[in-house]
């Protein structure tokens, strides 16, 4: 069984993540895909809100009924959350299936100054999701052609939600008209009842 891995800060869960995994779900290239919440990213500041309500978020972004999901809480609360750990522990829970890491094409570029990051190449493929205007040839210096021709599926039609959780926090709170071209409204609807980022709520009108 082919198993993807789609692991992230999800801060919060927005459309593009959404849309990517449904994207590698229908188009077959993997069977089932694990969504793992990460706690604290080693390569990013720290996320704004616990896991507990990024897992709560997760769960109402994609839905609980997809039998091809698996939402994971491998991670804990007071951990650097390091991607070989992960790619170890699933590939120990799941040691006949082949495992594929979903990656933006910008980490995909950073790998190399991962963490034990050849504990990751040897035991996973790589789904790597390029940005608009991305050089994909840059991944055939900074990797071997040969490498990326064997290891490495570029999702070259797929249309990716042109935005970032970090430009997604501050439109938050000052384009509030637009939020939901990016945001579901349960999304949104948690985010208000939970009091998250930092909104001045007795104004909010996140559906003008």
């Amino acid at each position: 069984m082919k198993t993807g891995i789609y692991g992230g800060v999800f801060d919060p869960v927005h459309l593009g993540h959404v849309t990517l995994a449904n994207y590698v779900l229908e188009s077959g290239i993997v069977d089932r895909l694990i969504i793992l919440p990460t706690s604290l990213p080693p390569h990013k500041k720290l996320p704004f809100v616990t896991i507990e309500h990024r897992f709560n978020m997760i769960l109402l972004a994609f839905g609980q009924e997809n039998p091809f999901i698996i939402f994971s809480k491998y991670e804990s609360e007071n951990k650097v959350s390091c991607t070989y750990n992960s790619i170890e522990h699933f590939k120990k829970k799941y040691p006949q299936d082949d495992l594929f890491l979903i990656i933006g094409i910008d980490s995909m570029l950073q790998l190399k100054n991962w963490k034990n990051y050849k504990t990751i190449v040897d035991n996973v493929n790589f789904i790597v999701s390029p940005r608009q205007n991305s050089n994909i040839d840059k991944l055939k210096t900074y990797f071997s052609r040969s490498f990326v021709e064997k290891k490495v599926l570029i999702l070259n039609e797929f249309k990716s939600v042109s935005i970032s959780s970090t430009d997604l926090k501050k439109m938050i709170i000052t384009d509030r008209k637009n939020i939901s071209t990016y945001l579901s409204e349960n999304i949104i609807d948690y985010i208000v009842e939970n009091r998250l980022y930092g909104i001045n709520y007795e104004n909010l009108e996140f559906r003008m």
